[in-house]
């Protein structure tokens, strides 16, 4: 469910496609690729199954991750 700011985000994304006149690619829906982005360790948590971390990244999102998932300075 989307709420607070990641709604205001997608209303707004939404808005400016409108005015813009934005055509959906279809022909790009299921490829995959790779997302880097700059992170910082804000906590971390280990239990038999790993680390996991709670990162904060370069545009503002907060989230957990696996430390597998993070390549470290």
């Amino acid at each position: 469910m989307l709420y607070g700011e990641k709604l205001h985000k997608e209303i707004s994304k939404f808005l400016d496609d409108v005015e813009n006149g934005a055509e959906r690619r279809s022909d790009l829906i299921g490829q995959t690729g790779t997302i880097t982005r700059n992170i910082e360790i804000i906590d971390a948590t280990e239990t038999e199954h790993g680390v996991s971390v709670r990162v904060s990244d370069n545009v503002g999102e907060v989230y957990w991750t696996d430390l597998n998932d993070v390549e470290l300075n």
